[in-house]
């Protein structure tokens, strides 16, 4: 077989490879030109391949994305796939999301990328933090979410991951001597370097004040990364005590709720112990929480029974009159991180009976304490709960005894994502709706999975996740993101309220776009009392 076509073999293997994942194949020069395009180009760019040739790559994607990727590209490991992650196509392509997946591959100076429109998958795992070079550590809990992201995909397709910590023993010392600023540049160095060798390129994180994780494939090479990080501290003058500690895990033997206990027990472990925590896989891992948590299982129990929680309120506010519309219920425990107990309560298949217990609390608070008002109200429920067929049918019997709280008392159900079966979560809602209540999908995601969502469960309003909120001022590619979800919701008939809304910055630019109500500190923190005074 000749070279000329062994050589054409090959390439016809990595397109087609390419394609199995992408609507577009791009191959860049050492330059930056296109040498080579094939695929769907002129649907995903509004460019055919021809033209596209001898372009520079980076006038494909929006000017808000270039730096980052240009920084990528650079920043990239032979051998190591970037991505997926969405980016945000060139402005006069209308600012459509695509996903983007690239490799350098070793001894070759060429740079090949794959484009594809964003599905549900890709817009899952896809995260804001995705580049390497493009941000240092995600925090501790969204850390907590990337990385159950990456075990639970691994899982799925059958890669073999381990968790490693580093501990900086002496954070506090260095961070004394270079200053914040200082030592955040170092962390934010180690933390592009970390997020190149992660499971999908997103997975590591900052889980406390100079303790780190990420996620990765068990075939990389944990001393030749810690000689990295050592090496990166050095050269910004920082003499580190490093130590690691890795946590391997047969995921064969798990499902992905004991995954969920197991990977929170280690990063809680972690985050109290450095590297001195004791587990060395994640079934001893989960072995250890079953122990751990069963007086805390027999305290959550006791809280429900004892309905032993406070209530906070928090108005959402009409962005135009700036009058509150109604409250939202916020649940705080009297001891304890109220939002870990619901993850606990959660973890632990209790969220149905807590949510039961919040309801009544909720009902006696409209009909005692606010009954001579005309208040309104909103509580959350859990996507857990709206899965679980005796939930659904004890609610539907509480709510069926107060005759007209539907008048004053809207559903929100929160972590939409977990909800197994659509279809029956729709028929109960389009029960509640029939009722008179209001049903709205908290915590929601402008991912591509949005629309299956907004299709499938008929909500009379949506809160985006303030996560993405805080972002819209600063990232463009966030901004674009919140703005299609918006314009979706308005093609749909469903409202839309923008919660974690901080600054008046984000307000106004939520405005620009379109929605019309907003919940967060900006207008009023969640209090004890329901005495927001428009401002």
């Amino acid at each position: 077989m000749s070279d000329e076509k062994t050589l054409k073999e090959q390439r016809d293997r990595f397109v087609a490879f390419s394609f199995a994942v992408a609507d577009l194949f791009i191959e860049v020069a050492e330059n930056g030109k296109v040498i080579h395009a094939s695929g769907a180009s002129k649907a995903l760019t509004g460019i055919d391949e021809k033209a596209l040739l001898n372009r520079n790559w980076l006038d494909l994607f929006s000017t808000y994305e270039q730096a980052k990727l240009l920084k990528a590209r650079d920043n990239t490991v032979p051998g190591r796939r970037i991505g997926p992650v969405l980016v945000t196509l060139n402005e006069q392509i209308g600012q459509k999301i695509a996903s983007f997946s690239a490799i350098r591959m070793p001894k070759n100076d060429r740079f090949y990328i794959c484009l594809g429109v964003s599905n549900e998958f890709l817009a899952r795992i896809a995260p804001v933090v995705g580049l390497p070079g493009a941000t240092g550590f995600a925090d501790r809990d969204a850390y907590a979410d990337a990385a159950r992201d990456a075990v639970f995909d691994a899982k799925l397709w059958g890669h073999d991951v381990e968790l490693t910590f580093f501990d900086f023993v002496n954070a506090d010392e260095m961070s004394q001597r270079f200053g914040k600023d200082g030592w955040g540049k170092v962390e934010q160095m180690i933390g592009e370097m970390m997020a190149q060798y992660s499971f999908g390129g997103y997975s590591a994180g900052m889980v406390a004040e100079g303790r780190y994780s990420f996620v990765h494939d068990k075939s990389v090479n944990i001393d030749e990364i810690k000689q990295k990080i050592l090496s990166i501290a050095k050269t910004a003058g920082a003499d580190v005590d490093l130590q690691a500690k890795t946590v391997t895990g047969d995921l064969k033997t798990l499902d992905k709720k004991d995954i969920s206990r197991a990977l929170d027990f280690a990063i809680n472990e972690f985050e109290n112990k450095g590297a001195q925590l004791k587990i060395s896989n994640l079934d001893e891992g989960y072995a250890q929480y079953i122990a751990a948590n069963e007086a805390k299982l027999k305290e959550f129990k006791s809280i429900i029974e004892r309905v032993s929680f406070t209530q906070f309120f928090q108005p959402v506010i009409d962005m135009k009159t700036k009058e509150a519309t109604h409250y939202e219920i916020l649940s705080r425990f009297e001891s304890g991180d109220t939002q870990e107990w619901i993850r606990f309560g959660e973890d632990a298949g209790l969220a149905p009976d807590f949510d039961l217990a919040v309801c009544e609390r909720a009902i006696n608070h409209i009909k005692f304490k606010a009954g001579n008002t005309r208040t309104r109200f909103s509580i959350d429920i859990s996507g857990q709960s709206i899965g679980d067929e005796e939930f659904c049918e004890k609610l539907k019997e509480q709510l069926a005894k107060q005759k007209g709280i539907a008048e004053r008392l809207s559903l929100e159900i929160t972590e939409s994502a977990n909800i197994e079966s659509l279809s029956r979560a729709s028929a109960f809602i389009k029960d509640l709706q029939k009722d008179g209540y209001k049903i709205g999908l908290d915590d929601f995601h402008p991912s591509a999975a949005a629309r299956q969502y907004l299709d499938a469960i008929k909500a009379d309003f949506i809160k985006i996740d303030g996560r993405y909120i805080r972002r819209i001022t600063a990232s463009a590619r966030e901004a674009a993101l919140v703005r299609n979800l918006v314009k979706m919701c308005q093609d749909n008939g469903t409202e839309v309220i923008a919660e974690g809304v901080e600054e008046k910055a984000q307000a106004d630019l939520l405005a620009e776009m379109g929605v019309k109500y907003a919940q967060g500190n900006l207008y009023a923190p969640a209090g004890p009392r329901t005495d927001y005074v428009a401002k």
